[in-house]
């Protein structure tokens, strides 16, 4: 019985110190500020009616236009987006679609014109992504 106690005098400080030690590490590694990652299309000359892929490392989004909407659907879960449609929409916050956060839109005034510029940065849980797309609707 003594052994035990002794065990656990000597083990219990040194647990306290590596519980707090990792939940300080793990709130402040998401509270850093990172660097814009770019998004690269992966087939050029997509159409945004059939919908655009674009990565960075492990994160893929698919851009599509439907209507007068723009939808982002991503790969992960995305904290937040901001679209600009060139000469359409100003720069302005996404709507999340789905109660997940992977599908984001936007509704434009108008539709789309034969070649739309589109310039997006995109937050994900632990990294923020910038994109820019020419492509016909």
């Amino acid at each position: 019985m003594k052994k035990h106690f002794l065990i656990a005098t000597i083990m219990v400080p040194f647990m306290i110190f590596v519980g707090y030690a990792l939940t300080d590490w793990y709130l402040k590694r998401d509270q850093q500020k990172s660097a814009l990652l770019p998004l690269r299309l992966d087939t050029p000359g997509c159409t945004l009616q059939n919908g655009c892929q674009l990565h960075a490392k492990d994160f893929v989004i698919t851009l599509r236009a439907e209507d007068n909407r723009i939808i982002i659907k991503g790969n992960q879960r995305i904290k937040d987006a901001m679209l600009e449609a060139v000469d359409i929409l100003p720069p302005s916050k996404g709507i999340q679609a789905d109660a997940d956060g992977y599908i984001w839109q936007w509704t434009l005034p108008k539709s789309l014109p034969e070649k739309a510029t589109l310039h997006f940065v995109i937050a994900g849980h632990w990294q923020n992504y910038l994109g820019e797309l020419t492509a016909a609707p």
